[in-house]
């Protein structure tokens, strides 16, 4: 991603007037109380307290009683005063803004290019007025793929926060460098907006995907949820720096229409929460910012914008500015100005389409205007912040805490992100790992390892393998526990053990890359070969070490998009569902592990994705991911092609009619069909043959973005029915690998 480089250092200096080889003001120019007489033209200053030679109509909030220049109205073009010449009425005094380097920052998003830049200009309008400024006034590089939404930035001007939804990560970039780290990669969701506690350095944000306000301390070691606002979706968030708090907004929508809407206040745990308003006194709150005296938010009516503030017990609501025809998203606020993003689309003479970013000043209706042709995300402004007068109290955060420390009225909390634990001796988190009975869930989006107790009710256990760049697939050993896993980063396939987690030992180098996409992966129990499908949709074959790849199947369809594998060791076949690359023109074809007898066993299916063997049972399940169908086909009688309306099919359609799916993943295990849904946060569990409420349950965290891989791990049931299992291999001497192709025959390769 190419970079922008911001080469400004943000400071602010005292409200007052500085001396050089010519006076300027710096700070408001209202505030100015110097003792400057003389207008741009050399006329005498007229006392404000008198009448003559010009009636006056302004007067300065000193009183006036002097001839010095001032600036009652707030005029952007600065201070001026009544002349004493009777042609002259008033004239504007030869007191320029000092520059100032303050800058407010947003991110614009370029639709059409798919590209974000930061987006610039002075955070002093009376400096770009009375200087002919241009909005923005420095180069500015374009950010390729990449939609930039969540702007803040950090109390001492030197870091940009941000939020990229293309590339799915959480982004600090270093001002002086331009170098940008990435975290949270694959969980960034829909984040809506991001604050910073400048005493604790952690970081606070609201995502609409998990309906939860999250934490995470200021390295990303750690993040947690610390208010989940279900039903509502929680949008616009602010820390109340100076009296320690957090506030947030949330909205539910019915019939696309927001008919709910709350302003909530808590302490910066998510603890005693306080609503300080709700709808109908607010419409939806899509922006907070805060300063040491007041509470300022946007509030969208969906045909004009407000900008309103309180006090930070919700009392002496105001409104500040009123606009039709606009959509005021996100606001910060900087000593006399308040800055807003409006993402209404407005098109000039030319027919290009333009947006504004808005300045307005407090106490006036004063509106400065910036327009550009990118769309406005986030809005911050860039600046030493700090401040004398303001004195912050100290962290008492700075004690030792091993995941993330959160004040709190009685002092401080220590959490650990979801999937882990903290040890109270050691005051370290670290993951809760069971030995058996389990399900080994993988997130695609985030590269993580969940494992779920199969008799859970939510909790859960992250699973490191050490060492490893991004997990995209994985396959399980049921007899060992040991995980074989493909690292997209490096194209390799790794093998790691579940128990090992906790001794965080790096997953093992199987020795074997691959050219491209490894789109899954399956292991036969029995012989512990390893079958997967690559990018071009052919199915390979490598032992358990890594060695011997051979593609067994060769696809020549152009068409062919293979989803998924499944191994069936007692009659030595591979099964895979391939959707043709659309609706109505899927299959599952099979062949020997050999890739001999390829045959298609189901065809025209709708959209074929999970698919996988149940040794209890000896069926064949496929998943039709938009049909909301799970077919059971017993394979002592599985003949091809299969007539789909002679096997038994499970309707999901009635627990699903309602709500948004799009079912990807399968594994059945014990009378139960575990399933992931790319449209949830959480996998489902479904009683095979069931109906009724009860049937269809959510199962495990709500933690999942992408859940790509499912497995099983149970002791009981791998003797039961795996350890029974021929194979053939053993009575064959193979310099190299063997392929079991039946229950009695195999062959060396």
């Amino acid at each position: 991603m190419e970079t922008l480089r911001l080469t400004v250092i943000a400071i602010i200096l005292s409200i007052g007037y500085c001396q050089s080889d010519k006076e300027c003001i710096s700070g408001a120019s209202y505030l100015y109380t110097g003792k400057r007489s003389l207008t741009k033209l050399g006329h005498t200053c007229q006392r404000w307290d008198t009448g003559f030679p010009h009636k006056v109509k302004k007067i300065p909030q000193d009183g006036g009683d002097h001839n010095y220049c001032r600036n009652p109205d707030r005029d952007p073009r600065g201070t001026w005063c009544y002349t004493t010449d009777p042609a002259v009425r008033w004239e504007y005094c030869d007191l320029p803004k000092c520059e100032s380097k303050v800058l407010v920052v947003w991110a614009g998003y370029n639709a059409k290019q798919n590209s974000s830049i930061f987006d610039h200009a002075k955070a002093d309008p009376e400096y770009s007025s009375q200087n002919n400024v241009p909005a923005g006034g420095m180069h500015v590089e374009v950010h390729k793929n990449s939609i930039f939404k969540a702007v803040e930035t950090d109390e001492k001007g030197e870091k940009i926060f941000f939020t990229d939804l293309k590339d799915n990560y959480f982004g600090i970039m270093d001002v002086k460098s331009s170098a940008i780290e990435r975290h949270l990669q694959g969980k960034v969701g829909d984040i809506h907006s991001i604050a910073q506690d400048y005493v604790t350095k952690n970081f606070y944000w609201t995502d609409c995907k998990t309906k939860s306000v999250w934490v995470a301390d200021k390295d990303f070691k750690a993040q947690f949820p610390i208010y989940n606002t279900e039903p509502y979706k929680p949008q616009a968030i602010a820390v109340l720096q100076k009296h320690r708090k957090l506030v947030f907004s949330t909205y539910v929508r019915k019939d696309s229409k927001v008919f709910d809407t709350q302003i909530i206040m808590t302490d910066l745990a998510g603890k005693d929460a306080k609503v300080l308003f709700r709808y109908p006194d607010v419409i939806e709150v899509t922006g907070l910012a805060a300063d040491d005296e007041r509470i300022y938010w946007t509030d969208y009516l969906g045909y004009a914008s407000k900008i309103l503030s309180c006090r930070f017990d919700g009392s002496d609501k105001t409104e500040h500015y009123f606009q039709k025809s606009s959509e005021l998203r996100d606001i910060a606020v900087h000593e006399d100005y308040i800055y807003v993003s409006d993402s209404q689309k407005r098109y000039n003479y030319f027919d290009y389409i333009r947006y504004h970013v808005q300045i307005l000043r407090k106490g006036t209706n004063q509106i400065f205007t910036f327009s550009r042709p990118d769309l406005p995300h986030g809005i911050a402004i860039l600046a030493d912040k700090s401040s004398p007068e303001r004195t912050l109290e100290s962290n008492i955060c700075e004690k030792t805490c091993g995941g993330i420390c959160l004040p709190n009225q009685k002092g401080f909390k220590c959490v650990c992100s979801p999937g882990y634990k903290l040890q109270p001796k050691t005051g370290k988190c670290v993951p809760n790992i069971v030995n058996d009975e389990y399900l080994l869930a993988l997130d695609d989006a985030s590269g993580e390892v969940y494992q779920i107790p199969l008799s859970s009710k939510g909790e859960f256990s992250v699973v490191h393998f050490g060492k490893t760049n991004h997990i995209s697939t994985m396959t399980t050993d049921v007899s060992t526990g040991t995980v074989y896993m493909y690292d997209s980063d490096t194209s390799d396939f790794k093998m790691g053990r579940v128990r090992f987690a906790l001794l965080n030992k790096d997953a093992k180098p199987l020795g074997s890359s691959v050219t491209g996409k490894v789109k899954d992966i399956k292991l036969d129990p029995v012989t512990k070969d390893i079958f997967y499908v690559n990018e071009n949709n052919d199915i390979a074959f490598m032992n358990r070490y890594g060695k011997n790849k051979k593609v067994i199947v060769e696809n020549k369809e152009t068409n062919s998009d293979v989803k998924a594998l499944a191994v069936d060791s007692k009659q030595k076949m591979i099964y895979w569902t391939d959707t043709m690359g659309e609706q109505g023109s899927g299959k599952v074809i099979r062949c020997r592990f050999d890739g001999s007898g390829k045959q298609v066993v189901l065809d025209n299916l709708n959209l074929p994705y999970g698919i996988d063997i149940d040794y209890e049972r000896n069926k064949l399940y496929v998943m039709d991911s938009k049909d909301g169908s799970i077919y059971e086909i017993p394979l002592m009688k599985l003949i091809a092609p299969v007539p789909l309306k002679k096997y038994k099919r499970n309707d999901l359609m009635d627990y699903l009619y309602s709500e948004k799916y799009f079912l990807t993943k399968l594994k059945v295990h014990r009378g139960f069909a575990y399933i992931s849904d790319e449209r949830k946060l959480h996998l489902l569990r479904y009683k095979l043959g069931a109906t009724g409420p009860k049937a269809l349950v959510n199962f495990g965290p709500s933690v999942f973005f992408k859940a790509s891989s499912l497995s099983v791990y149970s002791r009981s049931f791998t003797r039961k029915y795996i350890k029974r299992l021929p194979n053939p291999c053993l009575r064959k001497k193979c310099k190299s690998s063997c392929l079991a192709l039946s229950k009695k025959k195999a062959s060396c390769i």
